[in-house]
């Protein structure tokens, strides 16, 4: 697969693909293994483990949770080809479903480095 590059989060539409990662996230807190946790206790467990299990968990939440069209839209604009160019529902109508999941995860990644609710680093050290 290849790598993708993911381009800044910004502007109302990275809030969209912030929406999105999120169901994603909920979609797949529901199945039977996770559904008795509150979504916090998720997200910590999700958050403190690493990459490659994070990677693990949303490649799965994107074979398992269905997205619509405008949230798949919404997620894979944040992702660029090897060109440098931002994929577009035209692009990935003719994708794998492989290669939709990569781009998937590959912006979710991003995404989870988002804290809203948690001290950064930096306001930890104050």
């Amino acid at each position: 697969m290849p790598k993708y590059q993911v381009l800044p989060l910004e502007g109302w539409k990275s809030l969209r693909a912030f929406n999105v990662y999120h169901v994603l996230m909920l979609g797949y807190k529901m199945i039977p293994a996770h559904i008795t946790k509150s979504y916090e206790t998720f997200l910590e467990e999700f958050d403190k483990s690493e990459d490659s299990e994070k990677e693990k968990t949303l490649r799965e939440a994107a074979a398992f949770v269905p997205l619509e069209q405008s949230e798949l839209d919404d997620i894979t604009a944040f992702c660029c080809d090897s060109n440098g160019i931002p994929f577009t529902r035209a692009n990935t109508s003719k994708m794998k479903p492989e290669e939709i999941i990569e781009i998937i995860v590959t912006v979710c990644m991003e995404i989870s480095k988002i804290k809203l609710y948690a001290l950064s680093d930096e306001q930890k050290k104050n």
